[in-house]
């Protein structure tokens, strides 16, 4: 018995052995794909025969997917933030949406390395950006139109934390983006309020009772009415 015990031992010793040096290597080829489609994206050119942009998604899904995961072995979120300050910011753009909904307001190194490249985003490319941040920013502002359970779930998926997050930002690519960034927020904003003010603007009088109007109705006359 004793001798089987230990010949035992040894093949779950060998077994175990095995199994540590795949985890290591799943480890060293993740590390190896992120950084290796990092220094693709950063070196190649639009002009060249096969367009390598297409390979972002492929980098932010590898990212996205082990985010949450930070030891002395694996830090994707460490390896997006030294990737950020090399990939042209372009890249990210057709991601805005993408990356955007995953603002929070946690200091964990994931947001710090979002939060990174959406500002470089916001500030190398606003015209592209800005106004889907702002937006994020007014997620809170929920009119009479909206109200009970639909309110509820509304605010739930948009929450505080990520408009407080979208602001946070804003205010970062005020302060370290060129001079007319700043004025060019603030004209973004009041346009956004402009619209919000308009999309909440209440309408019963106009498609109730024998008067009812669904067309052609004067704006002059509807923010008269509210």
């Amino acid at each position: 018995l004793h001798i089987y015990i230990s010949q035992l031992r040894k093949e779950i010793d060998i077994a175990v052995g095995e199994r540590t040096k795949i985890e290591n290597s799943v480890d060293e080829l993740l590390k190896q794909a992120l950084e290796s489609f990092g220094v693709a994206l950063s070196i190649s050119n639009t002009g060249e025969a096969e367009d390598l942009s297409k390979y972002v998604y492929r980098l932010m899904s590898l990212w996205f997917s082990n985010c949450r995961r930070v030891d002395d072995k694996f830090d994707a979120n460490l390896i997006m933030t030294r990737l950020t300050e090399r990939i042209p910011s372009f890249r990210f753009v057709p991601l805005t949406y993408q990356l955007f909904s995953r603002i929070d307001q946690d200091e964990s190194s994931f947001q710090q390395s979002l939060r990174a490249i959406v500002s470089k985003i916001c500030i190398e490319h606003p015209y592209h950006a800005l106004v889907q941040l702002i937006a994020l920013s007014n997620g809170n502002k929920v009119g009479s139109g909206v109200s009970g359970r639909q309110a509820s779930t509304y605010l739930e998926n948009v929450g505080d934390s990520k408009v407080e997050a979208a602001k946070g930002i804003l205010a970062r690519v005020k302060e370290r983006g060129p001079v007319y960034l700043s004025s060019l927020i603030d004209s973004y904003s009041m346009l956004v309020d402009s619209y919000i003010y308009l999309a909440m603007a209440p309408t019963e009088s106009f498609h109730t009772g024998a008067r009812a109007q669904t067309k052609d109705i004067s704006l002059s006359v509807v923010f008269k009415n509210s």
